[in-house]
């Protein structure tokens, strides 16, 4: 691992604004945006995009979509 403890708060804010995610997130599924929420994925600090009926990660320092993954 990368010696992050997955249950730490968010302590760092994201290096990225969720405008960036919220452009990367459609690139990634096509859908309509909805929210943007800030969440750990994988240990990983992310933007959760909802767009259509899929959830993007975006990653919050790279601005890299990680996952898509099925809104259930």
């Amino acid at each position: 691992g990368s010696g992050l403890d997955a249950g730490m708060d968010v302590a760092s804010p994201p290096k990225i604004t969720q405008q960036p995610a919220e452009k990367a997130a459609p690139a990634a599924t096509p859908g309509s945006l909805d929210e943007t929420d800030l969440e750990h994925y994988e240990g990983t600090l992310v933007y959760n995009v909802d767009v259509g009926s899929k959830d993007v990660k975006v990653d919050a320092s790279t601005g890299k979509v990680l996952a898509v993954t099925s809104d259930e």
